[in-house]
């Protein structure tokens, strides 16, 4: 059912990515300027906004950021074309419960329209292993990913990795589960 119900918002489409407004992902100002360009939107607005937070910058050195904007400069070669989607945006498995009569609910959104894979991402990444795979099949029955998503999905899930350094800056459980998927990223797409 919760697969079933991310594939039918995600056939909600916008044409712009973006929101009417800007929100919040957490306790940090969610930037949501329409774009035309997926790309351009997903590199500005999802991560190279977190590159000058205070705990971003304690964690990565200036290679490992410039590495980040390479990528990111990058991105229309690495992934392939989305259309702008309704997305959850912020879509840890701990943001997904079940109603008392077994419907899918999602808390704690921070919405806009962007790429689908921005939402697989973060369920196949956060704890994925707490997923079961019936779940993605449900989701592609009605909303069929690109080939390769799940390459990708550590690409597209930068954006957490770095939103949870801006969050909790300095704490070592953090930056221990997060530096090594980040060195994993720019390992495997630089």
């Amino acid at each position: 059912r919760a697969g079933r119900a991310l594939a039918g918002m995600h056939r909600i489409r916008a044409e712009r990515f973006g929101w009417y407004h800007d929100g919040w992902l957490g306790a940090l100002p969610q930037r949501n300027t329409w774009s035309d360009d997926g790309y351009q939107f997903y590199a500005e607005q999802r991560v190279l906004r977190y590159l000058p937070e205070p705990g971003v910058q304690a964690v990565l050195n200036g290679g490992q950021r410039a590495v980040i904007e390479r990528i990111c400069a990058r991105l229309a070669a690495l992934v392939p074309p989305m259309p702008p989607v309704l997305t959850h945006g912020d879509l840890a498995t701990g943001n997904m419960l079940a109603t008392p009569g077994g419907q899918a609910a999602l808390i704690d959104p921070a919405v806009s329209y962007g790429w689908p894979e921005v939402d697989v991402s973060m369920v196949y990444c956060w704890r994925g292993d707490l997923v079961p795979e019936r779940y993605f099949a449900a989701y592609q029955e009605i909303s069929p990913l690109e080939a390769g998503w799940r390459e990708r999905a550590p690409l597209i899930h930068l954006r957490e990795l770095l939103s949870l350094l801006a969050h909790f800056p300095g704490r070592a459980p953090v930056i221990g589960s997060a530096m090594p998927l980040i060195e994993h990223v720019i390992a495997t797409f630089a």
